[in-house]
């Protein structure tokens, strides 16, 4: 069989599997009694359900693909990433997760941008229609991430055209969730993340038996040979620099898990009472992956797979190995990985457009024209990112990844904290808070040369800073009035 052949029979098998989702959530969204995204504040799941849909929506196909990048890049040093990952997951599930939970369910919020303006003194409108903003803006560019990189890698890969590809990928994620909304994408996410994991145990499996085949010429080279640093997991480091690295990634796992919309509408339709169940599942997953596909990559590098882009390193491995159903299991995977994330933000954009810019419009409908104002909103933004796909020439996914996730983490991420130990702010204040995080965090960005995600630190200070000063004034004044 030719490679051509091979790959139209890949693509076939891959598109039998993903279009298992759509099913699933038109059956589900038939079966719900619930599933209209103004009642999203009612729904509530098991903890499996939860856990997989939260950390299938949170971990993208930059899971799959950038952290074999990285360990083929960074060798075994590449673990310490997830390391920071997993003790800001540990520090949200254990000291925020139940106080998070609980706040939202008692106030029956449906967006964050509703959570911060929840707990504004004035109860303001300000702060929901400017979190509303930045979060469609952030939101959508993380969105178009998703679909640009199903685009690359089945152009680059299997020879597909970009645009119909981007555009067939649009439709399947906007069937998803398009009728059932929250409800049917969450039971879509579980059949997803289960192809996510499959994907990941597969390339692992034939890579990890290409490596023992290959055995001792190339283990060998330990401490002397090409690869030493691959399997020094202190290469590059000093006793400075490993630990900030550390905590950059801790402060990403934290703010990520506390301020994506994406993540948090999921974590909070479990119960209370369950968190210590779900918190097992979600971080059990997303290490899983994170250290499956950075030991995978290792693999690759001792190998010696050949790869321009790192990134792309298993998927071209995989392409030389498997055989063509496997193959086809495995690239589902991958789109998976991206259309679980991109569905979730879908019905968070819309839901902000729906209810965050204009609430006492949106209050004043019915329940059916709610409903299909929705449905409405999210064929908008799936067409909206379409259109920007074909008409903007995108090219790094992990960077429009990465800032868009700086933005939201430092606009958010002091609101959030605000929100959770029931603190105070005005509505104005609330609202700078969120501008100076956003702002501070992009400008760094288009003029300083600093290493990824570095941005959110002068972000996040700024924020806090408006905070702190806009409390001191208000303390004043009121002492004044006094």
């Amino acid at each position: 069989m030719g490679d051509h052949e091979a790959n139209l029979h890949a693509i076939f098998i891959a598109a039998i599997l993903i279009a298992i989702g759509p099913l699933i959530g038109f059956l589900t969204a038939r079966s719900q009694r619930s599933g209209e995204g103004h009642e999203e504040s009612e729904l509530r799941f098991p903890p499996l359900v939860t856990g997989l849909s939260a950390a299938s929506a949170g971990n993208s196909a930059f899971i799959l693909i950038g952290a074999v990048g990285l360990g083929y890049t960074m060798g075994l040093s590449a673990l310490w990433i997830p390391l920071g990952y997993w003790v800001g997951d540990i520090i949200f599930w254990y000291l925020i997760a139940h106080r998070l939970v609980r706040r939202v369910q008692d106030t029956g919020v449906d967006t964050i941008s509703e959570l911060i303006a929840h707990q504004t003194t004035d109860r303001s409108s300000l702060p929901l229609r400017v979190a509303a903003l930045v979060t469609i803006l952030a939101v959508g560019l993380f969105c178009t991430a998703q679909f640009l990189a199903i685009g690359k890698v089945s152009s680059e890969f299997l020879g597909l055209p970009f645009e119909e590809t981007v555009g067939g990928a649009v439709l399947i994620g906007l069937m998803s969730v398009c009728l059932g909304g929250l409800g049917s994408s969450m039971l879509v996410n579980v059949y997803q993340s289960l192809l996510m994991l499959v994907s990941a145990l597969l390339l692992l499996f034939f890579v990890g038996g290409s490596l023992l085949t290959v055995g001792p010429p190339i283990l060998s080279t330990t401490g002397t040979g090409p690869h030493a640093h691959l399997l020094d997991p202190f290469y590059g480091f000093t006793s400075v620099t490993l630990p900030l690295l550390i905590g950059a990634f801790m402060l990403s796992g934290l703010l990520y898990t506390t301020c994506s919309p994406h993540v948090l509408s999921r974590i909070t339709k479990g119960r209370v009472d369950e968190i210590p169940r779900l918190r097992w599942i979600y971080m059990g997953f997303t290490q899983s992956l994170w250290q499956l596909m950075i030991l995978t990559g290792v693999a690759l590098a001792l190998l010696g797979t050949m790869a321009s882009d790192p990134d792309s390193a298993g998927i071209i491995y995989a392409q030389s190995i498997m055989p063509t159903a496997v193959l086809g299991l495995f690239f589902a995977g991958i789109v998976a990985a991206s259309l679980s994330t991109a569905e979730a933000q879908i019905l968070v954009i819309a839901n902000s457009l729906a209810m965050d810019l204009a609430p006492d419009a949106f209050n004043r409908l019915s329940a059916k024209a709610k409903k299909g104002l929705l449905v409405t909103l999210r064929f908008v933004v799936a067409l909206c990112i379409y259109i920007a796909l074909r008409t903007v020439d995108l090219d790094m996914v992990s960077s429009l990844v990465i800032q868009s996730g700086t933005i939201l983490f430092a606009a958010f991420g002091i609101p959030a904290a605000i929100f959770i130990f029931r603190l105070s702010a005005g509505g104005v204040l609330m609202a700078l808070i969120i501008i100076a995080g956003a702002g501070v965090t992009f400008f760094t960005r288009m003029t300083t040369n600093w290493p990824p995600a570095h941005e959110i630190f002068p972000g996040l200070a700024a924020a806090g800073l408006v905070f702190a000063i806009g409390t001191l004034l208000n303390r004043s004044k009121a002492n004044l009035r006094g």
